[in-house]
């Protein structure tokens, strides 16, 4: 599968912008099973720093992370992905859902383990799911 961009806002007229934004607002105004985390490699004026954020149950809550510029897509490994570019640089942020037999220690672990800089990719992929089939449920893809 080839990356599919959802929202660019490097590349797009500003006359369409806002509207596709709010379409694209109402189209993710969908639940999913469990929380979305969003795992991210931020780029900040003293550097980059790896981290993460537990944004909601909403597939458009991944705009609360939306910063002046703004890609949303899904890579070619099928996992939903925003390059966000801001004044101090530009964060890189992938979003996965908690698997639904992942207990609270499991989660615990895995967040602390990232916050100290040490998760594995596939430690992250053991825990969470991909958002690409709720998506793909609103797009039919």
């Amino acid at each position: 599968m080839k990356k599919r961009v959802l929202f660019d806002s490097f590349n797009s007229d500003n006359e369409d912008l806002d509207f596709c934004f709010e379409m694209l607002q109402d189209d993710l105004n969908v639940f999913v099973d469990t929380d979305i985390v969003a795992f991210a490699d931020l780029g900040l004026w003293q550097g980059r720093v790896n981290g993460y954020k537990e944004i909601g149950d909403k597939l458009k809550d991944v705009f609360n992370v939306f910063e002046d510029y703004n890609e949303l897509y899904i890579d070619t490994d099928k996992d939903l992905k925003l390059r966000a570019s801001h004044h101090d640089g530009t964060n890189y942020i992938t979003f996965r859902a908690w698997r639904l037999n992942i207990s609270d220690e499991k989660r615990e672990e895995t967040l602390d383990k990232i916050y100290q800089g040490i998760a594995t990719e596939k430690e992250i992929k053991n825990v969470t799911k991909s958002l690409f089939h709720d998506i793909e449920k609103v797009y039919g893809y």
